[in-house]
């Protein structure tokens, strides 16, 4: 199996940030921290809370507003088998099991 991490990176958006529509060359894990806010993936808008995640294909087209402050951790990643659901928003778990 072809796996490697291609970024991690940790940023606090500022209430109003917006990040314009944009695509990356390989899977994308977006999770929220904290805030509110939304993002639209391949054109369905999300609402995001604490502890929300999107989990995006390559090349998915995505943007982000936030509504409040939110700390973000992104993490891109290839990995040649992926057998759960792409391109879309979740909630974790109590137990932040992703």
């Amino acid at each position: 199996m072809d796996q490697k991490l291609e970024f991690i990176y940790f940023t606090l958006r500022k209430q109003s940030d917006y990040i314009d529509f944009h695509k990356h060359e390989c899977y994308e894990l977006v999770y929220y921290i904290n805030g509110k806010g939304s993002t639209t993936i391949e054109g369905s808008t999300y609402h995001y809370t604490a502890n929300s995640f999107a989990l995006l294909k390559p090349n998915c087209i995505h943007d982000e507003i936030h509504l409040e402050d939110t700390d973000v951790i992104f993490i891109g990643f290839r990995c040649s088998i992926m057998p759960i659901p792409f391109n879309m928003l979740f909630s974790d778990d109590p137990q932040r099991n992703i």
